[in-house]
């Protein structure tokens, strides 16, 4: 929410994440908690995207677990580098940004 106010930042998306508090499919569901906080409780209309994160955590540490969120983020890197990184903050699960490692390694050079 902090970060979504701030005009001095360009949010470029919020990804959601599973939890184990968050019923089957933890990605759609904390998808839609994502959504009735920012265009419900904040009344944000226009914002950056809201993209689903994986329902489950990591089923093996070379095996990337597929998703939205996933894919958003190696597109929303490519146009940085290593002089440029996209920041990422990540709270909670980080399966998303892992998946994201395994599936493009140059991503690691793009993101900080």
């Amino acid at each position: 929410v902090y970060l979504l106010l701030r005009e001095d930042l360009d949010v470029k998306g919020i990804l959601s994440a599973h939890a184990p508090s968050i019923p089957a499919s933890a990605g759609k569901n904390s998808l839609r908690i994502l959504k009735g906080v920012v265009e419900g409780r904040m009344g944000l209309q226009q914002h950056p995207p809201l993209v689903a994160g994986a329902d489950e955590p990591l089923a093996a540490m070379d095996k990337p677990r597929e998703s939205a969120a996933v894919d958003f983020l190696i597109a929303a890197s490519r146009g940085y580098s290593e002089g440029n990184r996209l920041q990422v903050l990540n709270i909670g699960a980080i399966t998303d940004v892992a998946s994201a490692i395994l599936k493009d390694p140059g991503i690691t050079k793009r993101i900080r």
